[in-house]
């Protein structure tokens, strides 16, 4: 959807930067209107390198390179297209949505409206088709899924049949839009098949209550047990959590994190309207962002299989790493919360629930079984491998705490305890200061590369002065980079440095025009640097010129370039 400049400036001028990115990061105070914080893109480095600007309503990483107005920052974070990211910000200052009326970006919302659609559409005909199907009626039954869960979550039945698509036609939808929706699929040789077929179905449905993809679950032994839409242009299971619509609303400052659908769908039919799971993937780092805009709490309660507590082990560094407080359900002798549920009763897992150890605690566990404590060997085995783990927390007190913990367990002094703890922590730094070098090293050689047009550039967008030397001096074609040709004829024409950061015309752009505005250039005489930088582009662009009437062998256009001023 194409927006109006004038509505996108009111957009960010509701939205301030520093409160957005202030609701999801902890910021520090870098100077008068300045705050620098750890970037959340990119997880490499604990040197925060995420520079914002009050003043400036702009924020960029100097490590990974993103950067831009607040709109950018919520695509980034949220997973969401520029369309989506003005509406969500727009929401939240209570403006009301303009009528599209471009004839650009509103091609691809009108795609998303047709697929919503037709997903909303398919929604019904697989929820109509349960109440017909006997086999999955009972598959339902014995699951323990009420009337009142069915209807919460939608849930209905794919039958084996073609009939979806004369519904979905007669609705006025086409096979290629119905296929783009992921309800078909097109076979090597261009025939359709049915995506979904003899499967209980499990609508996904986002934040904005739209219906987005589904997830099918097999009857009996068939396999795959799940199967989920592909991605789609409204869909990417690495950016959503099932149940997520529900959960937010949750007045219990945690969520579960299960495994699956059903996992969820019990946990809710029990009660525990805070639970989510992940789409058919291990957890995410998009995923974790996405929880962190409503819970600093999580409580993992994965399967207890190898592969639920392998799960459970990354799941607990990703989260960590954003900040997210974790705890671990120990569900002893069930594999799942749905058979503990079934076995012991909500009651009995809500007191799991609120007596599941902090992450460290569960880990401490885990290690202990690993080694032989009664062997000097274990001991020290125990002693490293905790270490290696406690060296992960920030809390000096925790640290301490578990250090000791440990020291008694392993028979080792405590002393010795935080020499390995030292040492651990001294190795993620030091590969941290050679990431950090590395990103120094390549935006040093960025900036020998830099050309003087995007140099002049910057100190047009941050200088009044600077604009009119080049304004005087200068026609927008003698920019080469197409970027900074088009930059320059905006501002020729009058556009402000603000009216540019709200045009959609250089939303794609923001990385590169944060990154000139919130940059530190260290120029004491702006003018003498213009007038200059002006000269190289000049002479830069009138020698292009040459060459290209050399090429042609235009001898008039030579002698008149030749005759123009330097």
């Amino acid at each position: 959807m194409r927006f109006s400049d004038e509505f996108l400036q009111e957009v960010m001028m509701r939205n301030d930067i520093v409160d957005i990115i202030g609701q999801s990061i902890k910021l520090q105070s870098a100077g008068v209107g300045k705050f620098k914080a750890l970037c959340p893109f990119h997880r490499d480095t604990k040197t925060p390198s995420l520079s914002i600007s009050a003043d400036k309503q702009l924020f960029h990483c100097f490590g990974c390179g993103k950067g831009g107005t607040v709109i950018q920052f919520v695509m980034e974070q949220d997973g969401l297209d520029f369309s989506e990211a003005v509406k969500y910000l727009a929401e939240k200052a209570n403006m009301d949505i303009p009528e599209d009326r471009g004839q650009g970006l509103e091609v691809r919302n009108d795609i998303k409206k047709i697929l919503y659609g037709v997903n909303l559409e398919a929604a019904k005909y697989f929820k109509d088709e349960l109440k017909k199907s006997k086999k999955a009626q009972e598959y339902a039954s014995e699951r323990g899924l009420s009337e009142q869960i069915i209807k919460r979550f939608g849930i209905g039945y794919a039958p084996n049949n073609l009939q979806i698509l004369d519904i979905l036609k007669e609705k006025g939808y086409t096979e290629e839009q119905i296929n783009l929706a992921g309800i078909t699929g097109t076979s090597e040789d261009g025939d359709i098949y049915l995506r979904f077929r003899d499967r209980l179905m499990f609508p996904i449905i986002d934040l904005r209550k739209n219906v987005i993809a589904f997830g099918g679950r097999a009857f009996g032994e068939a396999q795959p047990k799940y199967l989920n839409t592909s991605q789609t242009p409204i869909f990417n299971k690495s950016y959503n959590l099932f149940a997520l619509n529900f959960a937010k609303n949750s007045n219990k400052p945690y969520l579960l994190l299960a495994e699956g659908y059903m996992d969820v769908i019990s946990l809710h039919a029990a009660g525990f309207d805070m639970a989510v799971a992940t789409l058919g993937t291990a957890l995410t780092e998009q995923q974790c962002r996405l929880i962190r805009r409503y819970r600093s709490e999580v409580v993992i309660c994965y399967d207890s299989d190898e592969a639920g507590q392998k799960a459970t082990a990354r799941a607990i560094d990703l989260l960590g790493a954003e900040g997210i407080k974790a705890k671990v359900l120990v569900q002893n002798d069930c594999k799942d919360p749905d058979e503990y549920i079934k076995k012991y009763g909500g009651g009995a897992f809500g007191d799991l629930v609120e007596k599941a150890p902090i992450a460290i605690e569960h880990i401490y566990e885990d290690i202990s079984k690993r080694f032989d404590l009664g062997t000097s060997e274990g001991k020290i085995g125990f002693a490293r491998a905790m270490a290696g783990e406690l060296a992960k927390i920030d809390s000096e007190i925790e640290r301490e705490i578990y250090g000791r913990k440990v020291s008694e367990e392993a028979g080792v002094g405590y002393e010795a305890i935080v020499s390995e703890m030292t040492k651990a922590r001294k190795r993620t730094t030091n590969n941290e200061q050679r990431t950090t070098v590395g990103e120094n090293a390549k935006a040093f050689s960025m900036n020998l590369k830099s050309n003087a047009e995007r140099e002049l550039i910057a100190l047009m967008m941050q200088d009044k002065n600077a604009l009119d030397i080049a304004k005087k001096n200068l026609k927008e074609n003698d920019f080469e980079g197409e970027l900074w040709r088009r930059l320059a004829e905006a501002m020729f024409e009058g556009k402000t440095a603000e009216e540019i950061k709200s045009s959609s015309d250089f939303a794609e752009n923001m990385n590169e025009i944060a990154e000139m505005c919130l940059g530190d250039n260290n120029i004491q005489d702006i003018k003498l640097a213009a007038m200059e930088l002006v000269r190289k582009v000049k002479t830069n662009s009138k020698k292009r010129r040459l060459d290209e009437a050399a090429r042609e062998n235009n001898i008039e256009e030579i002698q008149k370039i030749m005759q123009e001023e330097s």
